[in-house]
């Protein structure tokens, strides 16, 4: 069933992506591993540019498709030209996908999967490897503080969004140089806690490992985040250790107050956990790695998004609401499976009738197609 259901996703994926999503597998220690990469169009149009590579990856008991819709970092890839790469964990005994820093008795490497991946992307596209780099969601962020300790030499930064490190992370990091690090984490994040316990560090421990491990003064730049939604029921602030650390390197920290185990800026939201919807996580990790960035949509709530499906959760009704110059052609709605479960050409529809469950949207306008996603009560 989950493998007749990531096939079928895939198949929609790339109805609505065209040539921008790929998916790929090769075999490592006896094992198939799978991964999906999206590429953005202006590489395609230019595959002569070198590009940097971002690994995006999900948490225990998610897959990487999930994880593409979660933290999603397609349309900074569109307007930033890079290569962004959502690999698959393996299997544990309970059918859930993770990755392998220390939780299970598993003997699968990651570190070598993820490295071998890292060059098998690198035989097939124009990759700068001076700016290859890795985030991800909860064990997601473990896996990329793992990488950050163990394949230094190709990864150049790193961002953990609800993730932690392992005690056995925390005592024998065997990269001993300065590496740039994101820490992005709610306090009432009941997953990963923020005071941690016997299996994972406080998480403000984690954040003063890495501005040791930089060299960084311990006093760090206190930003208040504008409290520009007032309904999500948290509130942010950035502290930035960027002083006398070595390499021009930096550690950056978005403690959410009362923020629970949640991507912010996240179009999908979790009924019953708080999401921050005063910044875009993905965008300010994709500015940190790359600070020449010209991606301006930084705070979501300052720019109108280029579609709104809403209300998002429901359990009635949504509505389109297109951009004032755009005319909506018709949209299409896909169940998990892949089965189309309605079609029309309005903007508001009634779906009481659908089971609850997470519903694909694709979308087609006058200018162009959009994929979305919604969940039904």
């Amino acid at each position: 069933m989950r493998i007749t259901l990531l096939f079928l996703f895939f198949l929609f994926m790339q109805t609505i992506f065209a040539q921008q999503s790929v998916s790929g597998s090769f075999v490592l220690e006896d094992s198939t591993r799978t991964y999906t990469i999206y590429i953005p169009q202006v590489y395609l149009d230019n595959p002569s540019t070198e590009v940097p590579l971002l690994l995006n990856l999900h948490g225990y008991g998610s897959v990487n498709w999930q994880q593409m819709f979660y933290g999603d970092f397609r349309p900074i890839a569109d307007a930033e030209n890079f290569i962004v790469c959502h690999p698959n964990g393996t299997v544990d005994a309970s059918g859930s996908r993770f990755w392998n820093v220390g939780f299970t008795n598993s003997t699968i490497d990651d570190v070598s999967f993820l490295s071998a991946l890292i060059d098998t992307i690198s035989t097939k596209y124009n990759i700068d490897t001076d700016k290859v780099f890795s985030t991800g969601m909860s064990n997601g962020g473990f896996m990329s503080y793992k990488l950050a300790c163990e394949l230094p030499n190709k990864i150049k930064a790193v961002a953990s969004v609800t993730g932690s490190m392992t005690p056995s992370q925390y005592n024998n990091c065997p990269n001993m140089n300065a590496i740039p690090a994101m820490q992005i984490h709610g306090t009432a994040d009941p997953t990963v806690p923020y005071t941690g316990n016997a299996t994972m560090k406080p998480i403000e421990q984690v954040v003063g490992f890495w501005v040791k491990q930089n060299g960084c003064d311990s006093v760090a730049t206190e930003t208040a985040v504008p409290n520009h939604n007032t309904a999500d029921n948290s509130t942010a602030i950035r502290y930035d250790f960027n002083t006398n650390c070595s390499n021009e390197t930096s550690v950056v920290f978005y403690k959410v107050d009362n923020g629970g185990h949640t991507w912010p800026g996240t179009s999908v939201i979790i009924p019953g956990a708080v999401t921050n919807l005063d910044f875009d996580a993905s965008a300010v990790i994709w500015k940190f790695f790359y600070p020449q960035s010209k991606y301006t949509s930084i705070d979501p709530v300052l720019q109108e998004p280029e579609i709104k499906v809403y209300p998002n959760p429901s359990k009635k009704h949504f509505t389109l609401k297109l951009k004032d110059e755009e005319k909506l052609i018709d949209f299409k709605m896909y169940s998990q499976t892949g089965k189309l479960v309605l079609e029309s050409d309005k903007l508001f529809y009634n779906i009481e009738a659908l089971n609850t469950g997470i519903y694909y949207l694709k979308i087609k306008t006058d200018k162009t197609v959009y994929a979305k996603q919604i969940l039904k009560l």
